[in-house]
């Protein structure tokens, strides 16, 4: 049986769940509520939570740090090239992102692409342009890959 859980090859069983080429922004460390910076940015997080809540509802760990993830899912035959460029312009554009950080502080931001590993059948070769690593370097975010 193959791991590939789909005909278009996009996602990627792992623990029965299906994982998707996705690019995701995420506010860390902030000050306030997490839900103030999906209100500003006027797009619902697609993952929130604030400091001292539960990680999940049946572990005792709790939060250490308030976060706000946005992420944006995207066929395997997407650039990754084109990836943050499209997760930045659903967020209302750089200066707009900019204008929220500053507002809500985090400690840090950072920048995470969810894609296929090398060795999967659903691979792609990449790469990050000069320009999405100066828009990367702007908006001061870390950069992280994830395999699936």
């Amino acid at each position: 049986m193959s791991d590939i859980d789909n005909d278009d090859h996009s996602g990627a069983a792992v623990n029965g769940a299906s994982r998707v080429k996705s690019v995701s922004l995420n506010f860390r460390g902030l000050a306030g509520n997490a839900d103030e910076v999906g209100a500003l940015l006027g797009v619902p997080a697609s993952m929130s939570g604030n400091r001292g809540e539960l990680v999940r509802p049946y572990v005792k760990t709790r939060l250490a740090r308030s976060y706000a993830l946005f992420s944006k899912e995207f066929p395997f035959e997407f650039p990754l090239n084109e990836m943050l460029p499209a997760l930045v312009k659903s967020l209302g554009g750089e200066e707009n992102i900019l204008r929220i950080k500053g507002r809500v502080q985090p400690e840090f931001l950072e920048v995470n692409f969810d894609l296929p590993s090398r060795s999967a059948e659903a691979s792609q070769d990449g790469f990050l342009s000069e320009e999405v690593i100066a828009t990367a370097s702007r908006l001061g975010v870390s950069i992280g890959f994830e395999f699936f």
